[in-house]
């Protein structure tokens, strides 16, 4: 009957209206809103790491905003559960966090360096007491899994080989755009200039805000551009410029660590961790995705398709 028809599309356009979130809105989990600003600047936080985007990563940039929604909705649940379980750092753990974050750094300059992220101390603060309690709620839910005598003779019986350590390299590196930025960064250090001054003032890299430092790490752990100059450069000595599909960079090592074999007891113990740590791990990937099917999330689609 005609008359039907109609009441079912207006009911039809009712509900579509119902469910559309509002423009400042980009998720709803369990009731609790996910701004769009919060998406934003959570985007911005993503892209800026990478300086100016290179053209594969533009391309991806709507996939990038799903992403990093993804990630604001997994902190809401996880922040709620928190919640539930009444788990929140205390005073003396936030300030801890605070102060290493910090690194002596004199409070003008702290200012200043969060002006320059588009924050402020009061925002700073809120953020690592959430991030504290994230990780303490995963400590929690981690608690309860354990490796046993067992799993332990069973993963060192497969891997016999592991009884054997590999050489080690630990080194700085310095990455920008283009050979002459990285030509003049090495004219600066041999003049006396500091190597990690350098890398924290115009490295590219995630690193950059500890010196360049990388740790240690054995031939293979890193790209083949990397190997084939830190395992041959002397201790203390700036390499030439190095391309790579990342840029251009320079190194610095800072110390070798020959390889040997474990002991019994060493090798039990690393096992052990290693093997502890992927389990809880994965304790907390299971509790996430379980917990995500069953939330209530609403998407505006209008901000993140698809």
């Amino acid at each position: 009957m005609p008359w039907m028809r109609a009441l079912v599309l207006f009911v039809a356009l009712l509900l579509a209206c119902g469910c559309r979130l509002p423009r400042d809105t980009a998720a709803v989990v369990d009731g609790r809103r996910i701004e769009a600003a919060e998406l934003e600047a959570a985007v911005r936080a993503f892209t800026t790491t990478f300086g100016q985007l290179p053209p594969a990563l533009e391309r991806e940039l709507p996939r990038v905003r799903r992403g990093v929604l993804e990630r604001l909705i997994d902190r809401e649940l996880m922040l709620a559960e928190a919640g539930r379980r009444g788990i929140r750092p205390t005073p003396a753990e936030l300030e801890k966090a605070l102060a290493t974050t910090r690194e002596g750094m004199p409070s003008k300059e702290l200012e200043a360096t969060l002006a320059e992220a588009g924050t402020d101390r009061e925002s700073w603060r809120r953020a690592a007491e959430r991030d504290l309690t994230i990780e303490k709620l995963q400590a929690a839910i981690a608690a309860a899994v354990t490796v046993s005598e067992q799993e332990l003779d069973a993963w060192i019986a497969r891997h016999r080989d592991q009884r054997e350590l590999p050489e080690e390299v630990r080194a700085s590196q310095i990455l920008v755009r283009t050979e002459a930025e990285a030509s003049e960064a090495r004219r600066r250090i041999l003049g006396g200039a500091s190597f990690a001054d350098v890398a924290r003032e115009i490295s590219l890299s995630p690193d950059a805000d500890r010196g360049g430092d990388l740790g240690y790490f054995a031939r293979g752990q890193m790209p083949p551009e990397f190997d084939a100059v830190v395992f041959t450069l002397p201790r203390g000595q700036t390499s030439e410029v190095v391309g790579s599909p990342y840029g251009f960079h320079l190194f610095l090592v800072l110390d070798r660590r020959p390889g040997r074999t474990r002991t019994e007891a060493e090798l039990r113990a690393n096992v052990r961790t290693a093997l502890l740590a992927g389990k809880r791990e994965e304790a907390f990937k299971t509790w996430l995705a379980n917990t995500r099917a069953k939330a209530s999330i609403k998407y505006n689609r209008s901000l993140v398709p698809g």
